[in-house]
């Protein structure tokens, strides 16, 4: 079976594609001065620009709401920071350090300027992010989930000012050509078409009237997001570097942006250039590829802080559509449908996830978690998808998205509105339990199979237990719970010891086992033994027996250890709480 992965490269919002710029040593200079209120003002009118929701400018917001000692709406930003976008290892440890530094009783300044510039360059999980199933950004096909390979490195990659040279305005088609033709070998040409710069290679026969085809369908998808979504349009040339083949498009990423990426791959997009590149010009059914790609450039103009499973979903949605009169639907089957079949599911050891926990997830944990579950993110990416086609069939969508571009900034009045889980009721009508009971009965109807009645859903998901994905997912449930102010900052810190003081518990038995089992692997007796050594023998089973009940304990303690997780996620997820 075909997997394809995409890959998005995107940017702190340094040069979101010249449209907005955040001067952030300025920005840094201003809090080291303690000019907090500047910080703050700025921010906040870069955050309504164009390309101004994104990680950097939220966090100038964050850090100077600490500064000031704001210390529970500083708190609830640097959690909306860590939920709703997509970063790299790097800056995600930053937040992570920044947010646990903003705490009553301790000083507050700005924590080295020079690791922000740095170590928030490109906020995106680098991961090389290669999951079952078509997924993310850029295509790579792989023949299992569980494959660990580098699937793309940027450790070459140009830097944000390089490619932000590359961005012109719609009005400068002349400038665009010559900046193109600067850096692109010999091989390539380049034309204007519309909107759109084409870019292919020479030795193709490329018919005039096919690349026109191309441009046209490209300026209808972008029309159609524009206008179905009401986002604001961009006054930018978009690249899109047609390709013939996965070895041309392997050389294209690494003569245009120097990254490298694997063999399989069928098209990737870079927002900090404003393009993309994919196989496309041959099989017209490609376009889809180049669909996909069109709406993660388009969409962050408005809604940087897009949620994973409705960024990706929506993408899938037109990967794989048609068009009726100006509107692009939807396939209502496709390819994903077999990574949610009990038969897929049991090969790659993965349940469907709720509705409820699906909208939980922040990118990292859509993304397969901390230990890069590529088999779990394709079932996301799977669901998202249909999840996507079922709100199609309600007519909701239009709606959903409006709401997403316009929930308030967290910690202005109420938090409760930028939860994703607080949003598919204001739209469709249905608390969330409806709704994961409409859309399973819908599911079931239209595909005639349920997703979520599988052998492992119903009994190998609970010998199946991931204590460390257990543990993530409510240390994500409890951020969103203060990010709805639903908890104060000591609640949450109450909240969060007691998850460690529970981790322990079941590190530490865990540990005595595997010491254990290590022990009984290197005191294997020889097969033939003498009298002695059976008597020998007959004491160190007497010892086992003794150990083997310390075992027994010690896995009574990690099963102690889930249970009271699990009453903690009971309680934490309780109207009570």
């Amino acid at each position: 079976m075909r997997i394809l992965i995409f890959i998005l490269v995107m940017l702190t919002c340094k040069t979101a594609l010249s449209q907005i710029q955040v001067d952030r040593a300025r920005l840094i200079k201003l809090l080291q001065e303690g000019k907090t209120g500047e910080v703050f003002k700025e921010a906040n009118r870069l955050r309504d620009s164009v390309y101004g929701k994104c990680a950097l400018v939220d966090y100038f917001i964050a850090k100077s709401l600490c500064m000031d000692k704001y210390y529970d709406r500083s708190g609830i930003w640097f959690d909306y920071i860590l939920a709703k976008y997509p970063m790299d290892d790097g800056s995600l440890a930053f937040i992570r350090q920044e947010k646990n530094a903003c705490q009553p009783g301790r000083p507050a300044p700005l924590a080295a300027g020079s690791t922000l510039l740095t170590s928030m360059t490109i906020p995106l999980p680098k991961t090389g992010a290669g999951v079952r199933g078509k997924i993310g950004k850029g295509g790579y096909i792989v023949e299992g989930c569980y494959e660990n390979k580098a699937l793309v490195s940027y450790d070459n990659m140009l830097p944000d000012e390089a490619l932000a040279a590359r961005i012109f305005n719609l009005d400068q088609p002349d400038t665009a050509l010559a900046k193109l033709q600067s850096f692109l070998p010999a091989a390539y040409e380049a034309k204007v078409y519309k909107r759109f710069i084409l870019v292919t290679l020479k030795d193709r026969s490329y018919n005039e009237a096919n690349l026109e085809s191309v441009a046209g369908s490209l300026d209808r998808a972008y029309n159609f997001y524009i206008q179905h979504y009401s986002l604001r349009p961009l006054n930018k040339f978009i690249t899109v570097y047609l390709l013939p083949s996965q070895a041309a498009l392997q050389a294209a990423a690494q003569e245009v942006h120097h990254i490298k990426i694997g063999n399989d791959a069928l098209g990737y997009s870079i927002l900090s250039d404003l393009s993309l590149l994919g196989i496309a010009e041959d099989d017209p059914s490609t376009i889809g590829t180049l669909y996909h790609e069109l709406w993660h450039l388009v969409i962050r103009g408005d809604a940087g802080d897009i949620p994973a499973w409705l960024d990706e979903g929506i993408a899938g949605l037109y990967s794989n559509s048609y068009w009726e009169n100006d509107v692009l639907l939807g396939n209502k089957t496709t390819w994903r449908l077999d990574d949610l079949r009990s038969k897929r599911l049991s090969e790659i050891g993965e349940t469907v996830p709720s509705l409820e926990e699906l909208l939980g997830y922040d990118w990292n944990n859509f993304y397969g978690g901390a230990d890069k579950n590529l088999c779990m993110a394709t079932v996301n990416y799977a669901l998202s998808n249909y999840f996507m086609i079922y709100l199609q069939e309600q007519g909701v969508l239009q709606q959903l998205m409006q709401a997403v571009k316009n929930r308030r900034p967290p910690g202005i009045d109420s938090a409760a509105n930028i939860q994703d889980i607080t949003l598919l009721p204001a739209v469709t009508g249905k608390d969330v339990s409806a709704l994961q009971t409409a859309f399973r009965a819908w599911f079931k109807k239209a595909y005639s199979f349920d997703p979520y009645d599988s052998p492992l859903t119903r009994t190998t998901a609970i010998m199946k237990f991931n204590f460390q994905q257990e543990q993530d997912s409510l240390k994500q449930i409890l951020s969103n719970k203060r990010m709805q102010g639903r908890i104060n900052i000591e609640q949450y810190n109450r909240y969060m010891n007691r998850i460690t003081k529970i981790e322990t518990g079941y590190t530490t038995a865990a540990k005595k086992i595997d010491e254990f089992n290590a022990q009984q692997r290197t005191q294997h007796p020889p097969a033939n033994m003498n009298n002695m050594v059976a008597q020998q023998q007959m004491q160190q089973q007497q010892q086992t027996q003794s150990e083997n009940k310390k075992v027994s304990r010690w896995r009574k303690k990690m099963n102690h250890a889930k249970a009271d997780l699990m009453k903690l996620k009971e309680k934490i997820n309780s109207d009570a709480f």
